[in-house]
């Protein structure tokens, strides 16, 4: 008795006809607070469940108490489960329970808030992560054309000048500088912009 009220978690045992046989405090003060309290060697884990769905304790319960209450014991009569159960209150628990050689039960009960509200953490990390990875890849593509554009301009008026040709004009030789001119000043803003997105990602 003195081993069980040194758990932190819910601690129940359930004899071989599902009567309660003994449980800690913390168990007790659990049920017993939402008004379903429990008698040694009367109390059933069918009544235990029931008192929970009906006083609106389990969230999976809410407006399906009786299926919620089948479901369970049918879990519970194949013994060794471990499932997770969300309350009303926003809290989660993670029940295990043991069946023993005897045919009786041994049910735990620990707190798993915290976990679960880190799950959601990381899920929400990972999701703003893959966001910004997809932010980044299409940045890259439209960068690439970006890119591409004025240096396209500066090698085909660059080719242009490379011909020598009698048609090329001093007037068209300063069109085609001033084209090249612009279109490596665009490039170089580019380039400048890309070195800033760097820095910022860096630190």
């Amino acid at each position: 008795r003195n081993a069980i009220e040194t758990v932190n978690d819910g601690f129940v045992l359930f004899d071989r006809d599902d009567r309660l046989v003994t449980a800690n405090s913390n168990y007790y003060r659990f049920f017993e607070a939402i008004g379903a309290p429990l008698t040694q060697g009367k109390s059933t884990y069918e009544e235990i469940m029931r008192s929970a769905a009906k006083a609106g304790l389990y969230k999976s319960a809410l407006g399906r108490e009786e299926d919620y209450v089948a479901e369970r014991l049918a879990s519970y009569r194949t013994g060794n489960q471990t499932h997770e159960q969300e309350l009303v209150n926003g809290s989660w628990l993670r029940v295990t329970e043991r069946r023993m050689s005897d045919g009786s039960m041994v049910c735990s009960g620990v707190d798993i808030t915290e976990l679960k509200r880190r799950e959601v953490e990381l899920e929400h990390a990972r999701i703003m992560a893959d966001a910004a990875n997809q932010a980044k890849s299409t940045f890259l593509s439209s960068m690439s054309h970006e890119l591409r554009t004025p240096m396209n301009a500066i090698l085909g008026f660059g080719r242009l000048l490379e011909q020598k040709s009698e048609q090329l004009t001093p007037e068209k030789i300063a069109n085609f500088a001033h084209h090249i001119v612009r279109s490596g000043q665009h490039l170089l803003d580019l380039i400048g912009d890309v070195l800033d997105l760097s820095k910022i990602e860096s630190g």
